[in-house]
């Protein structure tokens, strides 16, 4: 292969926040973004055993250029703290990673899914929104929520790959010495996907979480963590791996056990 390309293109924003009163914000903010395809995006031409699928690029994608805008507002106390916000976003040649309904064999007879990159002048809207709550000096519960909608712009069909509603409550009980708490994630199925594109299940994990401060600063510490505690069996929306009925779930249990040194 001999091909050069070279492309220019600017990025910037503009944005005003204003505090009205103590304790309450708001901003909004709007903005111009690119981003330059890839090497995988623009030649790829085979297998992907880390994915399990086969790639197929696409030399003729252009430059992803972005106007969009964002709103956000916050509100806090000693004891409350919330905050929303949301955007909106117009993206020219957005590049697409998915697949095409065909089928490559190779020289073992093996089958492999055939994914392609393609561009779509696309918008996506979304937003998220979070409330924490100081139930004591020592105890914080925090709510969190979030989603995106992806959407092609010429007939409003779904873009591959979008990560469904999402939740999260995390607890958290620190004495200064030692600390303790859980997270819960619910993620909601998926099932606005485009043609061929498989949808996921809903799914819900429980991680947990523990340490100890060994000196008044914190510089030693030790912690243990232990993600998906129920050993779920999920399949991530996001994830690039194979995702196909018979394809690899996520990880399951994982127990993660630190020492940390801060210096």
């Amino acid at each position: 292969m001999n091909e050069s390309r070279s492309s220019r293109a600017f990025s910037g924003s503009l944005g005003l926040n204003i505090r009205p009163f103590s304790g309450f914000e708001i901003g909004a903010q709007v903005a111009r973004a690119h981003r330059f395809p890839i090497l995988e995006e623009l030649f790829a031409d085979g297998v992907h055993f880390g994915a399990g699928v086969y790639e197929r690029g696409n030399a003729d994608l252009k430059t992803e250029i972005g106007h969009g805008s964002d709103l956000f507002v916050k509100w806090g106390n000693s004891r409350v703290r919330a905050e929303v916000a949301g955007f909106w976003y117009h993206i020219s040649d957005y590049v697409a990673f998915e697949p095409t309904g065909e089928i490559f064999t190779d020289d073992r007879n093996r089958n492999w899914d055939i994914y392609e990159y393609s561009a779509h002048d696309a918008r996506l809207i979304g937003g998220e929104a979070q409330i924490s709550f100081q139930l004591t000096e020592k105890l914080e519960t925090r709510f969190s929520t979030d989603y995106v909608r992806g959407s092609r712009l010429d007939d409003d069909s779904p873009l591959p790959t979008m990560p469904p509603l999402r939740y999260r409550i995390q607890t958290r009980y620190d004495t200064g010495r030692w600390w303790a708490g859980g997270n819960l994630r619910i993620v909601n199925s998926q099932n606005r996907v485009v043609e061929e594109e498989l949808p996921t299940d809903g799914y819900a994990l429980i991680d947990m979480f523990a340490g100890l401060r060994f000196d008044r600063n914190g510089m030693h510490r030790i912690s243990l963590r232990v993600d998906n505690l129920a050993d779920t069996l999920y399949r991530d929306h996001l994830s690039r791996i194979d995702r196909t009925e018979f394809g690899s779930p996520m990880p399951g249990r994982n127990i993660r056990l630190s020492y940390r040194f801060i210096f």
